[in-house]
């Protein structure tokens, strides 16, 4: 894409030159949640200061051709207008803003009808040093051997990494939303540049066909040394790469071009933290003038060796989509990679299906030959379409269509406004996403997402039906570089769930992550603790320590563009139980309590002291029964009775303790000694039947009767007082009655053999 704008800015540089020799040509454009939008481009100019209405003259009628469209009586007008804004434009000298021409231009192109929208583009350049003086060579980005990306006429590139520079953007974009603030609602987007062709990239110089980046100037080599690395390397005042060391104040930036070197690979995170701390600077200016105005991220290519090498922007997809609104891309140089266009929507997409996809068609992807014009209409006719149904919200019309191609494109535009524009179309189902993190592959020539053909991405047949999906990631990438300055707001917490927060010695624990924020999906997470050292993953198992203890377990959250989030779960680890109880039930008998339990096993058990209480929160001991205290699958049953129960509610339990003295307390039983809540049975002993008689019958909601091993033989929540028990074993049982207020009150019957 970019080798094609630069054959067209030659093909049109004797025009610019003619037209005050500041202007270029170039083409891209961004998108919007919700409604699809299709959008023309006034590729490389368009607000004019001179201009009658704020707009280039040019501009304008070639913006007339397209609003006025028809095809076959159908409307072929796109929806919106992408206003090419350049900085000297709009403050020639400084602090000379044109504020009314701002103005006037938007309303111009608003006023082409009522439902016309627009998008703005702002250019991070200035013209060449023939015709402008605005920055010092301070101030301009640099290649290694110091030269000045800045040309004669054309274009000057600031340096991303001068905070003069950037400042002084930042102002003029703020001044011109202020003008524009009455017509917010009907801006679909703003976006920003810093090249010919309008994409956000690092600045860079082609010179006898190689490409030199732009962030060598004396600025970006301070900030190298005096933010990048201290926040890459927090704590330290050396780096060593390689077998290299040196002070970080004094550290050089490498020059061979290397960018999978150690020292490299620092060097390429550092254009990409420059170009993101310029865009978030730009897109806080936009959010904070009006936060309902969209900001779009846009880029060249999505992936290929020069987004990776040469532009080195491939690094900021990520973190720059989930800052912005969505990503604008206009990757595909010609009819024949046109399948780049879709894969970056589906990229995006897959990534984040509520970010905005853009997307732009040129002449050139159209079929327009090399040095002549026309366009093949069924390309367009294909493929504008399916950027829609792949989930694109807007797509643009970029660089310049002459007026033949203006008339072959109508066909498509004319379609896509009846069947996808319309709010009721809605892209189909998404399949499921493909993970592919972009490093290390980031810092070579490799296709980072060649993962999406090997998935049937270019089987338009199919994705067309069902798009294909990668989900982006960039775990590993930026290492602490974020761990200082969040990039991203952050706003997620951490904390830890436990399957048990009290485990036995020996047993299976697992811990797993809670996280509420919109950052969290993509947190990654390590865990360290007795056991459970260096483990990552959402959720960890793992086997309790074997001596009783508290323990604690630190979980850190590693997210891009975030700062460590952390937070700490401790386990309060205990011996197995001395006992495995499996029934413990209390009767009244006449005036006494009788309490009877039974265990399957116990292992070193030593005693059971009885607790009773009148509330549930003050206990006293009434008494001790002596354990048998090593017995493995032997039910071993005891008894205790209370002679003298209070009157009222009566709570007891059971202190299970160890040889050792750790102990563990049995569930809580009741029985009720109020005289108005009497509960009897006859006949004792019965045979066929037995009828319970209770006082206040009606709030009794439950009713079981349990046999001489404890184990529940019936059970009722809609009790009646008469029960048939002729199925029942001769033996002595228990019939437990649970009133409305919780209230447990038990009575005991025989059952004779039947006569």
């Amino acid at each position: 894409m970019h080798l094609k704008r630069l054959i067209l800015i030659c093909i049109h540089s004797r025009l610019f030159f003619t037209l005050f020799s500041f202007t270029l040509l170039v083409c891209q454009t961004p998108s919007l949640l919700a409604q699809r939008e299709l959008i023309l481009n006034t590729t490389g100019y368009g607000f004019d200061r001179m201009g009658p209405n704020g707009i280039n003259p040019g501009q304008w009628e070639y913006i007339l051709k397209f609003v006025n469209l028809k095809y076959n009586g159908k409307d072929a007008s796109p929806t919106a207008v992408r206003l090419h804004i350049q900085w000297e434009q709009y403050e020639p000298t400084l602090g000379n803003y044109q504020r009314q021409k701002m103005a006037q231009a938007v309303k111009a192109i608003l006023d082409l009808n009522p439902n016309m929208k627009v998008a703005l583009h702002f250019s991070y350049l200035r013209p060449g040093y023939w015709n402008d003086s605005y920055l010092s060579t301070a101030d301009i980005a640099q290649t290694s051997d110091g030269t000045l990306i800045r040309d004669a006429i054309a274009h000057t590139s600031p340096s991303i990494f001068s905070e003069y520079a950037t400042g002084r953007f930042l102002s003029f974009v703020d001044d011109a939303l202020i003008q524009v603030q009455p017509y917010s609602s009907r801006i679909l987007y703003v976006a920003m540049g810093n090249n010919g062709s309008e994409e956000f990239y690092v600045p860079n110089k082609t010179i006898n066909s190689i490409n030199y980046a732009g962030l060598f100037e004396g600025k970006a080599l301070q900030a190298w040394r005096t933010k990048f690395l201290p926040a890459r390397y927090p704590g330290q005042t050396n780096v060593t790469w390689g077998r290299n060391t040196y002070p970080i104040a004094t550290a050089p930036q490498p020059t061979d071009g290397n960018y999978n070197s150690e020292m490299g690979r620092d060097l390429h995170r550092f254009a990409g933290w420059g170009l993101l701390k310029l865009f978030k600077g730009f897109y806080d200016v936009v959010k904070n003038r009006n936060s309902s105005i969209k900001v779009l991220h846009f880029i060249s290519d999505f992936g290929s060796v020069q987004g990776n090498n040469w532009h080195l922007h491939s690094s900021t997809l990520l973190l720059a989509m989930e800052l912005s609104d969505g990503i604008y891309h206009t990757d595909g140089i010609s009819q024949h990679d046109l399948w780049k266009k879709i894969m970056g929507i589906d990229c995006i997409k897959g990534t984040y299906a509520n970010k905005i996809a853009g997307v732009e068609f040129d002449p050139i992807d159209l079929g327009q030959p090399g040095g002549g014009t026309g366009i093949n209409s069924s390309i367009g006719n294909e493929w504008l379409p399916r950027a829609y149904k792949h989930g694109a919200e807007y797509v643009h019309l970029a660089m310049r269509f002459h007026d033949n191609e203006i008339q072959q494109i109508a066909p498509a535009i004319a379609a896509c406004r009846e069947l996808y524009l319309k709010p009721t179309y809605q892209p189909p189902a998404r399949a499921a996403a493909t993970s592919v993190n972009i490093f290390p592959n980031v810092f070579t020539s490799t296709f980072l997402f060649d993962a999406w053909n090997q998935i049937g991405g270019q089987n338009f047949a199919q994705s067309d039906l069902q798009p294909k999906s990668i989900r982006m990631t960039d775990i590993g990438y930026w290492e602490k570089v974020w761990d200082t300055g969040n990039y991203l707001p952050c706003n997620f917490s951490v904390s830890v769930n436990t399957s048990e927060p009290k485990p036995i010695i020996g047993t299976t624990v697992t811990l797993s992550i809670n996280c509420n924020g919109p950052e969290c999906n993509t947190a990654s997470y390590r865990w360290n603790g007795e056991g459970a050292n260096n483990r990552t993953g959402n959720s960890i198992s793992f086997a309790a320590p074997l001596v009783p203890g508290n323990y604690s377990y630190l979980v850190t959250s590693a997210r891009s563009g975030c700062g460590p989030k952390s937070s700490v779960a401790t386990l309060s680890v205990t011996r197995a139980l001395p006992v495995k109880l499996i029934s413990f039930t209390a009767v009244k008998e006449q005036n006494h309590a009788q309490l009877e339990w039974a265990t399957s096993e116990e292992v070193n058990s030593e005693k059971f002291e009885v607790e009773r209480s009148s509330n549930g929160r003050k206990w006293s001991t009434m008494g001790t029964v002596a354990a048998s205290g090593e017995t493995v699958q032997t039910t071993t049953r005891y008894h205790f009775r209370d002679i003298e129960p209070i009157q009222g509610q009566n709570l007891y339990r059971l202190k299970m303790i160890d040889r050792d003295k750790t102990f563990a307390y049995s569930t809580i039983v009741s029985l009720n000694f109020e005289s108005n809540t009497g509960i009897t049975t006859y006949p004792n002993p019965a045979t066929d039947k037995v009828i319970i008689a209770a006082n206040e019958w009606e709030k009794v909601k439950q009713v079981r009767i349990y046999n001489n091993s404890g184990l529940v033989v019936y059970s009722s929540e809609k009790p009646e007082p008469e029960i048939n028990i002729r199925a029942f074993a001769a033996g002595a049982y228990i019939i437990g009655l649970m009133r409305a207020d919780g209230v447990q009150e038990n009575v005991k019957f025989v059952k004779e053999a039947g006569k």
